[in-house]
């Protein structure tokens, strides 16, 4: 990511720089191992807090991510009945981010 976005700044969220049990929701996924669904409360936690884009683990990027700049939301289909979520870039509290 670092060589297709040289001037960002990237924060990688984890046990040891966030508060994993801050939610229920969370902290049951996590104690029942379905790692899938553990970061679905930090992501617009830590978005609506700070603002900028969320990525998953596994997303590739293959562009810059320039256009989007300056936006309030950004956020796209995985497919044509399906919101991805690995993907989302808000400005700080965001409205639709504090509704989720």
């Amino acid at each position: 990511m670092e060589k297709i976005l040289p001037e960002w700044k990237f924060m990688y969220w984890n046990e040891n720089n966030y508060e994993l049990d801050k939610f229920s929701f969370t902290k049951r996924k996590i104690l029942n191992h379905e790692w899938g669904y553990a970061a679905d409360e930090l992501r617009f936690d830590v978005l609506n807090k700070f603002g900028g884009f969320y990525l998953d683990t596994d997303m590739i990027i293959k562009k810059d991510f320039k256009p989007f700049l300056g936006k309030k939301f950004v956020g796209g289909f995985m497919y044509d009945n399906s919101v991805l979520t690995s993907l989302i870039g808000s400005e700080p509290n965001n409205e639709i981010i504090q509704k989720y």
